[in-house]
């Protein structure tokens, strides 16, 4: 049983995100984005069950050394791959529906804002933990 607050960022968004993209999969209509859309299925879910293998054993365990410890290494690179993935997905379904609907322009223009508020709020905090350091 994984009982963890990191369990939600870990494993139950990447779920969450696999379910957008099988809904963006099944509605578009292009088949060279689909295979992007799968893709970032794939490596998605790749993501979600090595984040549950990982959680589900503690450190002091003794097969926690020799099994777990190999799939360690892969889990940074396959997160980092699979959401690039889902927002590079994301962008392409919106800009593909974007010259549709006017919805679909009121969703990119204020998912724009939203990324630049968020652009600002995490500068502000690099900025703060940069003059937090005490290089001295």
């Amino acid at each position: 049983m994984i009982n963890s607050h990191n369990a939600t960022f870990s494993v139950y968004i990447p779920l969450l995100m696999t379910v957008i993209l099988s809904g963006m999969t099944y509605f578009h209509w292009q088949y060279k984005l689909k295979y992007l859309y799968l893709s970032g299925i794939f490596f998605l879910l790749v993501y979600a069950i090595l984040s549950m293998i990982l959680l589900s054993y503690t450190v002091d365990e003794k097969p926690f050394s020799a099994t777990v410890n190999n799939l360690s290494p892969m889990q940074f690179p396959v997160s980092i791959l699979s959401i690039t993935l889902f927002f590079v997905s994301v962008g392409f379904f919106v800009a593909q529906e974007n010259s549709f609907s006017l919805f679909f322009k009121i969703v990119s223009s204020i998912g724009i804002l939203l990324f630049m508020l968020f652009g600002f709020y995490s500068f502000f905090f690099i900025m703060a933990g940069l003059a937090s350091l005490k290089s001295g």
